[in-house]
């Protein structure tokens, strides 16, 4: 499966070659519940999926990183 997934890019063109949007965002998956706000124990994931223009989505790519930097975002296929 893994090397399945390395095929897939996110973003191009769709259906009709109609744009592609990929939209991202940042997730705290786990970890204990804790008093107050902060990401005691949790793991930092980044999720970005695609977004056709009649509102369907496409494929979804996640990734574990260390900190929501920049080049984490950039690293994401």
């Amino acid at each position: 499966m893994t090397e399945r997934e390395t095929r897939y890019v996110l973003g191009g063109s769709g259906p009709g070659g109609a744009p592609v949007v990929v939209e991202a965002d940042d997730v705290y998956l786990g970890g204990e519940r804790n008093q107050g706000s902060g990401p005691g124990g949790k793991t930092r994931v980044i999720a970005a999926t695609e977004r056709y223009e009649n509102g369907r989505m496409g494929h979804v790519a996640m990734r574990t990183v260390v900190g929501f930097t920049s080049k984490a975002v950039r690293a994401l296929p």
